[in-house]
């Protein structure tokens, strides 16, 4: 939603189909944001961007929309429908094999997100060795574990946590949970 909307000089019509070039620039920090985003390249640019980025990403066709005083301007971006559909764990769970050196740490991570020094002391490795760091890389890899720090994957803080993914593995696949 932006305040104010279209231009009172592109017709209605044109508003509609998603054709619009402005005269002027209306609302120069929503154009600066959509810059930002790579939504637009210059002035009244966004539209056409939009709806090819929709198109080439297999998204339905996103609606435009103002009223009759141009007072507002509504742009709707459907959702991909293949984000509309449900995904179950158990399908997912079915599916993957881990090795023992995996499960094992998939268990430590059940207790409490832990880190590597942790991991390598509770399976008696004195080192960070290939075995660890592939068994690592294969649960993150199936979604069975995740980082807790997102944003910083080589935190010297960083943890692993359980997914929920994970869980349903071990569920599925040990007795003792």
């Amino acid at each position: 939603m932006s305040h104010p909307g279209a231009d009172t000089s592109i017709p209605l019509k044109d508003v509609e189909a998603g054709h619009i070039k402005p005269r002027r620039y209306r609302n120069r920090r929503i154009g600066e944001f959509l810059k930002e985003l790579d939504l637009t390249e210059g002035r009244g640019t966004g539209i056409p961007k939009i709806r090819r980025a929709a198109r080439n990403n297999g998204s339905p066709e996103p609606i435009f929309w103002t009223d009759d005083g141009r007072l507002s301007f509504f742009t709707e971006i459907k959702i991909h429908p293949e984000f509309l559909q449900e995904v179950t764990v158990e399908a997912t769970v079915e599916a993957l094999v881990i090795n023992e050196t995996e499960f094992k740490i998939l268990r430590l991570c059940l207790e409490h997100p832990v880190g590597r020094k942790e991991i390598l002391m509770k399976l008696g490795h004195k080192t960070y060795s290939g075995n660890i760091r592939e068994a690592i890389k294969h649960l993150k890899a199936m979604n069975l574990i995740d980082y807790t720090i997102q944003a910083k994957p080589s935190s010297r803080n960083q943890r692993y946590k359980i997914t929920a993914t994970g869980i349903a593995f071990l569920q599925k696949h040990a007795l003792n949970i």
